[in-house]
């Protein structure tokens, strides 16, 4: 601080004023240049700020005066200013609730657009509302001016859809079916077959024996007619079984192909 200037305007105005009532208002003059400049050393730049107002009174001496407003001009330069912008989850700028700056209520409103003067340094900023608070803290640089702080809603997050299971994976293992029937199908045709060609065979043989001269044995030609009966019934059934396995054999890929539809 500019000591010596200010002791020596204090000197000419003690001098020229000749009153005794004057010194106390000078000396509430000195004190107040000398505390702006300790807390300007200190960083509290705001509240150095008005103790620079208070030594530029009309009642302080003209050269305390000059250097008090020259000082301010200083400290308005440096003095940081911030204002708050207040956001819902949807981004859009809203004025409800209160604000605090390091847990207390400043002189006006910093959400309400105007930029308020604050020291440098680290701050906390809480915007209060009726479902809780939201805070933010900042670092705030000397000459820094018209620095917005932003206080956001967190968007509601909704949960993710939940997936559908996949359909279970048709089983790779064939059905045993289709053989099955086929080879039912297979060995009824094989006994058909036999006894259709045994009973044939004992026919001829009665035929060419006795069968012109009538003189075959009913019991003879009436075993040779229940071969060739039941064997066409044996080979119809294989005829049938073969005819199903066949066609389970050709759908029993349908439930794989439906599920990778």
């Amino acid at each position: 601080m500019r000591r010596a200037p200010v002791i020596f305007a204090v000197a000419m105005a003690a001098a020229l004023a000749g009153s005794a009532g004057a010194a106390p208002r000078t000396k509430r003059c000195i004190d107040a240049a000398e505390t702006g400049q300790q807390l300007r050393s200190s960083g509290r730049l705001v509240a150095a700020r008005r103790a620079f107002g208070a030594c530029t009174a009309p009642d302080c001496p003209a050269a305390i005066r000059r250097d008090c407003a020259r000082w301010i001009e200083d400290v308005d330069a440096a003095i940081p200013t911030i204002s708050v912008r207040l956001e819902d989850e949807n981004g859009r700028e809203v004025s409800e609730g209160k604000v605090l700056i390091d847990g207390e209520e400043p002189s006006f409103e910093p959400s309400a657009g105007r930029a308020l003067p604050i020291d440098p340094g680290a701050h906390k900023v809480t915007w209060l509302r009726s479902d809780g608070r939201i805070e933010q803290d900042a670092i705030i640089r000397e000459g820094e001016h018209n620095r917005v702080i932003l206080l956001r809603v967190a968007p509601q997050v909704s949960a993710p859809p939940t997936k559908e299971a996949p359909p279970p994976a048709a089983s790779s293992r064939s059905s045993p079916w289709p053989w099955i029937v086929g080879g039912i199908g297979l060995a009824a045709l094989g006994v058909g077959s036999g006894l259709w060609i045994a009973g044939t065979g004992e026919r001829s043989d009665l035929e060419r024996t006795c069968a012109a001269a009538h003189t075959c044995l009913q019991a003879d030609v009436d075993a040779s007619r229940s071969k060739l009966v039941v064997g066409d019934v044996f080979v119809g059934v294989g005829i049938v079984a073969l005819a199903g396995a066949l066609y389970l054999f050709l759908t029993a890929d349908e439930p794989k192909r439906a599920a990778t539809r």
